[in-house]
């Protein structure tokens, strides 16, 4: 989230940006996109079908 809100103040600055500059701003914002939706997706959660199945032979 950080590097979007980065991406975007220095996008949106007074000074004019070179083509360089500014292709390389856009590629981060990309990556920090890329990086927010992953977080928010998150990891799948391993052993959902029945947590005390695994214990059972504990008893």
């Amino acid at each position: 989230m950080l590097l979007l809100i980065e991406a975007g103040l220095v996008m949106r600055s007074q000074q004019p940006l070179d083509a360089m500059l500014a292709a390389l701003v856009l590629m981060l914002a990309l990556v920090g996109a890329a990086a927010l939706i992953a977080a928010i997706i998150g990891e799948p959660r391993e052993g959902t079908e029945n947590p005390r199945g695994r214990y059972r032979h504990v008893r």
